[in-house]
Parts: C-alpha cells; sequence; structure tokens
C-alpha cells in the first residue's frame, strides 16, 4: 500500500508521522533483525528513509520519500504477500491501518501494489492521473470524486471513512 501525501514546507517529516500512527495502532516493534536504509543530503528530511517493523509479528518496512522541491511525497507499507499476512492479521485491520495513515497525512490517493511505490500523480488532471494508477498497480485507493475516471465496471472494495478515500481492486 502507497499513498500520495501533500508535503508541508518544514516538517514535520512523513517517516515520523507514519510512524506515529503505526505505534499508537498497536503491535508495533522494531525489526532489530534488519537494517534501515536513508538516503539524503543530511539537511532536512531524508529522501528516502525505510524503517523495517514488525507488526502483530510480521515482517513489514515502512518507507517514505520526500523531495525537496515537490508538493508531494511517497509514503509506503510494503507488506508480505497475502498468503503470509493473512494468519497474523484480519483484512479490516489492514484497511483499518491504512485509513489512519491516509487520514493523519491527508493522502490524496494511494494504490494497492506488488512492489511499486503510487509515484507523484498529477492531481490537476484526476481523470489521467486515475487512469494511469489504475493501469500500473493491482488496486487503486482514490476520493469518490475519482470513481468515474475508472475503468467501466470498477467498482469500490471499501471505504476508509477516516480518509474519505474509497479502495478499487481488480
Amino acid at each position: 500500500m502507497s499513498l500520495s501525501c501533500p508535503l508541508e514546507r518544514g516538517g514535520p517529516w512523513l517517516a515520523g508521522r507514519a510512524l506515529d500512527v503505526l505505534r499508537a495502532a498497536g503491535g508495533v516493534e522494531p525489526a532489530t533483525d534488519r537494517q534501515r536504509y536513508v538516503t539524503g543530503t543530511r539537511r532536512g528530511a531524508p529522501l528516502i528513509l525505510g524503517e523495517p517493523l514488525v507488526w502483530h509479528g510480521v515482517a513489514v518496512v515502512l518507507e517514505a520519500c520526500q523531495m525537496d522541491g515537490q508538493a508531494a511525497g511517497e509514503v509506503t507499507l510494503r507488506l508480505p504477500p497475502w498468503q503470509e499476512l493473512a494468519p497474523a492479521l484480519a483484512e479490516a485491520v489492514v484497511w483499518e491501518l491504512t485509513d489512519r495513515l491516509a487520514e493523519e497525512l491527508r493522502a490524496h490517493c494511494g494504490v494497492v501494489s506488488d512492489g511499486r511505490a503510487v509515484g507523484y500523480p498529477d492531481l490537476g488532471r484526476p481523470q489521467a492521473s486515475a487512469a494511469g494508477l489504475q493501469r500500473s498497480h493491482l488496486g487503486v485507493i482514490v476520493p469518490n470524486q475519482w470513481l468515474p475516471y475508472l475503468r467501466p465496471g470498477s467498482n469500490p472494495y471499501c471505504s476508509l471513512s477516516r480518509s474519505e478515500l474509497v479502495v478499487v481492486l481488480e
């Protein structure tokens, strides 16, 4: 799951805010057997920060990408394949965390993917952005007003009530 989030000048950093949401949700601890990764200029927010975690016994990575001068950044929660995740967590827990992250980070849109992040959709062109995201990912997380821009026959899978986004899976 990856979200496109507006950046605020001077912070707070996306990674820190996302980690706060994960910790508040509970069941999260550092993954001591894996390394954190970070790249940047050592001034301001890291360009990319990857934080290995254990969420309810499952290895995950929280990754944030925040480039200087961009209006939006990415927050991606890298989860294992569903067959590994399902025995540890109910599906509703995954969507609840997604909703909490989207709400806190004021996410514009997002994707459910097999490893690729959301990128930087052009929010001024929602029709093109919605179609492009849907072509490139297993599912999309979009505002209700983007639903008409998706392929015919696309139906909401679930609604995220806090963030007011809708999940549409292929």
